[in-house]
């Protein structure tokens, strides 16, 4: 059993601690992406007018805190447009319908 919420920012202590396992899972699964894109998470979360788009932060968790998965979205609202940067699971999590799930959230993503 999992849930999809979303994550606003890193100001509660279980949001700070899910965004650092994405973190973690972006360094394990993309280990060409720089370290600097993996750090500003929080960053690009809280300041949606620095960057010119707001970000979406889809994650799933198994209720306790464990992350199983993410989505990380930008939306354009100047271009009223979308653009999935990254969704992945955590390692040894596939087959469990986690992947699916989440895509299936960011395809209805304006009612997020």
């Amino acid at each position: 059993m999992f849930r999809i919420r979303r994550i606003y920012d890193d100001l509660l202590p279980i949001n700070e601690l899910e965004i650092s396992q994405i973190q973690d899972i972006l360094r394990t699964q993309f280990n060409e992406l720089p370290e600097s894109d993996i750090t500003k998470i929080p960053d690009l979360l809280k300041n949606p007018v620095k960057y010119k788009f707001k970000t979406i932060l889809l994650v799933v968790d198994d209720g306790k805190g464990k992350v199983l998965g993410f989505a990380l979205v930008y939306y354009f609202a100047s271009l009223n447009f979308c653009y999935l940067d990254f969704v992945s699971t955590a390692p040894n999590t596939t087959g469990g319908g986690v992947g699916s799930a989440l895509y299936d959230r960011v395809r209805i993503a304006e009612n997020i």
